[in-house]
């Protein structure tokens, strides 16, 4: 049997590995959808500033990634390389994730310093190298070509049903446990918890099985980080990657920020977030089950063209929803777009 034939992994390692996106979306999402309106709403800072804030925090983001990157390929340790990243930061990232929504009462300079601490600790960090670390595990526990699509299949499916999840689950459990900051506080414990014990689930009952080496030689590699950015910048497909990364990011990043905003100020309720998950799920796994055989008979590149043509075409109509105030509409383009980002 051929190298790339042999089977690594059984299905309970595929579970496994899939269920470390849900962990990763109970802080994620919960982070991304909702710090803003508590930082607002509960603690009462200005938004313009939290925002200033955090995008100087991101702007170091994209140091830290890079070091992520490096820290993981000179990793020797027992238990591989990127396992060992990922449990040694499970607990820092869950507790950091509490402080977040846990700003104490002091002066709103103190506030802002402390938020801005936690947030670069938390997200730019031992989140970054979390997350890095589960990206490249996938690579790192089977040398099946099959097998990494279908991880990257089960990660996507449970990155939905977490991202279900926080959308339509928080705001109830925010009101449940009496609202305000100690509302606030209380989820954040949940979700946690949540992230500490799947993390747990995911990345032990695997096992790193090889050590992947590039097409280039080790005497041929750069061997410190200032080669290996000289390195990538010259790579055109990483610049297109990442100039693809960046537009995604920024587009998720402001709906996933005002988004909550919007249900609450202008449509009246919050908790209106989490129809929209509800919308993009059935879409979404529709997409997961038409998209290789679309990809099989455009290819790659069309079929990323095509859908990204269409999704432009689809925010226009989202967005004429949405200055109407058509809830119908939103909905309707919304799981329109969640079909076409699917299968991009």
């Amino acid at each position: 049997m051929q190298e790339a034939d042999k089977k690594y992994l059984k299905l309970r390692h595929k579970f496994a590995y899939g269920s470390g996106d849900m962990a990763t979306h109970f802080c994620y999402s919960f982070l991304g959808a909702f710090v803003l309106i508590y930082l607002t709403d509960a603690v009462g800072l200005n938004a313009g500033i939290i925002g200033t804030l955090m995008m100087a925090s991101r702007i170091f983001d994209g140091v830290t990634d890079v070091l992520a990157g490096t820290f993981i390929d000179r990793t020797r340790h027992k238990w591989g390389k990127a396992r060992p990243w990922m449990i040694w930061t499970i607990v820092p990232v869950a507790v950091l994730e509490v402080m977040l929504f846990s700003i104490p009462q002091m002066s709103q300079v103190l506030q802002y310093i402390y938020f801005f601490i936690v947030y670069t600790l938390l997200n730019d960090i031992f989140y970054t190298m979390n997350n890095a670390a589960y990206s490249t595990l996938a690579v790192l526990i089977t040398k099946s070509k099959n097998e990494r699509v279908q991880l990257g299949a089960f990660r996507y499916i449970f990155t939905m049903i977490s991202s279900l999840i926080v959308t339509s689950a928080t705001m109830l459990l925010v009101m449940r446990f009496g609202g305000g900051i100690s509302g606030w506080r209380t989820t954040a414990i949940i979700y946690a918890a949540l992230f500490t014990v799947i993390q747990l689930i995911c990345v032990l009952p695997l096992k790193e099985v090889t050590e992947e080496e590039s097409a280039t030689s080790s005497h041929e590699r750069p061997q410190n980080l200032w080669k290996n950015v000289k390195y990538v910048a010259k790579n055109k497909y990483f610049l297109m990657q990442l100039t693809v990364g960046i537009l995604f990011n920024c587009g998720s990043t402001i709906t996933g920020a005002v988004g909550i905003f919007y249900m609450q100020y202008l449509l009246g309720d919050a908790a209106i977030l989490g129809l929209f998950s509800l919308t993009m799920a059935l879409p979404m796994i529709i997409g997961l089950i038409f998209a290789p055989a679309l990809v099989k008979r455009l290819g790659i590149y069309k079929t990323n063209l095509y859908t990204s043509v269409l999704v432009c075409i689809l925010d226009i109509g989202f967005i004429f929803g949405a200055l109407q105030g058509a809830l119908s509409l939103m909905l309707l383009f919304n799981g329109l777009l969640s079909e076409g980002l699917t299968a991009s």
